[in-house]
């Protein structure tokens, strides 16, 4: 770590950390005033997507933790605060995920072969950029790609394709209320309006 004497700046020279389970390196600078600034950068890399999971919200945890998740991801954050009256810090994240797999712990059906990219950014209530360039359900496939904004009240426009069986569809999700499930759906659907 570097300090300005005359500024009192801090600046981080690239450092590896570990949050919870996954490793990072971090680097940012830090200027002290009465508006004071910050960027700091977070990037992993070639992380276990169950390491990027543990830093997940209890909430969300608890909603995943009947799928077994595999695969490995690539992250970069970065969190900057300008030095101006009001400023709230801004959020940009970039996930990559590269051979992700999700199964669900009582079924035999898995999505695998994930490729897929996800943007985040805090800025205007939230926004969330998805891109799955291919995944298998099954013996079919599934892509999902489009936008989520204002998080707290999502409005999204999403492009889903699906070509799968109703069945391993089923099993995947875990519908036990379902008693019979068969056979082929395909899909092409264009999803948008506001989901609270």
């Amino acid at each position: 770590m570097l300090i300005n004497p005359e500024t009192y700046a801090l600046q981080l020279e690239p450092s590896k950390i570990v949050v919870d389970r996954l490793s990072a390196t971090c680097s940012g600078v830090y200027s002290p005033g009465d508006y004071s600034s910050y960027q700091f950068d977070l990037q992993s890399q070639n992380a276990d997507i169950t390491d990027l999971f543990s830093l997940l919200p209890s909430e969300l945890r608890q909603r995943l933790a009947p799928y077994e998740a595999d695969g490995t991801t690539d992250l970069h954050v970065e969190l900057e605060r300008r030095a101006t009256a009001g400023a709230t810090t801004e959020v940009t994240a970039q996930l990559e995920v590269r051979d992700g797999a999700f199964t669900h712990h009582a079924a035999p059906a898995r999505i695998e072969g994930l490729q897929a990219t996800a943007r985040y950014l805090s800025t205007d209530r939230g926004m969330l950029a998805i891109e799955s360039r291919d995944a298998r359900l099954g013996s079919g496939f599934l892509r999902i790609s489009g936008d989520v904004h204002d998080l707290s009240h999502p409005e999204v426009d999403l492009h889903i394709e699906a070509n799968t069986n109703l069945t391993e569809l089923r099993e995947f999700f875990a519908w036990d209320t379902l008693e019979v499930c068969d056979g082929q759906i395909s899909l092409n659907a264009l999803v948008k309006g506001r989901l609270h």
